[in-house]
């Protein structure tokens, strides 16, 4: 290892490059840090500092660090899917639906599916037995959206509850929230696909 000033510069096992580690300035400000670079700035730098061959070698790495973190996605949401299925059978709760996509990628899926883990430990807490029963006076989102409870809100819409489902007076889950001026959950249940044209629908 050479120290050249403030930077140490370490060689690469094989030889073919060279490494700076750099160490913060007297102002305590980081320096070297390549992830902070814009895009066409690092570019830039690759191209004046690396060779082709080197070059060749870096794009090797990340796609096998992508394919890596792929393959690490996958068996993350295998878990995940694995877990959901136990937990349904085990709180016996009627109507949950496991989202199957589409995803943009492993990542929002595995986002979504850990959402729909958590959601499901909401409703076990709040001892829903059926997402969708419909009782005389309306269903668990209907009421959740009554009680202006946000966090229960929530947990059914990840469950795949109806959100248009209306009670006996035609009132839906979005009436009720706006009735509450409930910005929160008004915003929810629109963005999960609530009907702003009518009260609900039968």
């Amino acid at each position: 290892m050479v120290t050249a000033g403030p930077t140490l510069v370490k060689s690469n096992p094989n030889g073919s490059a060279r490494i700076s580690v750099n160490q913060s300035d007297k102002n305590g400000h980081s320096k070297g840090d390549l992830s902070k670079l814009p895009d066409e700035v690092f570019n830039m730098l690759a191209k004046q500092c690396l060779s082709a061959k080197d070059m060749a070698r870096l794009s090797c790495a990340l796609k096998e660090k992508q394919s890596d973190l792929k393959q690490i996605a996958q068996r993350v949401n295998d878990d995940l899917k694995n877990k959901l299925d136990q937990k349904i059978t085990k709180t016996k709760i009627v109507g949950i639906q496991i989202s199957s996509g589409p995803f943009r990628n492993d990542i929002q899926k595995m986002s979504v599916l850990n959402l729909q883990k958590e959601a499901i430990d909401v409703l076990d807490k709040k001892n829903i037995k059926n997402i969708n029963e419909n009782e005389e006076w309306g269903t668990p989102l209907l009421w959740a959206a009554i009680d202006n409870d946000s966090t229960l809100v929530d947990a059914l819409i990840a469950a795949g509850a109806d959100v248009n489902r209306v009670n006996n007076i035609e009132a839906s889950p979005l009436l009720w929230a706006a009735m509450n001026g409930n910005a929160t959950i008004v915003k929810a249940l629109i963005a999960a696909g609530a009907n702003v044209n009518k009260a609900g629908e039968a």
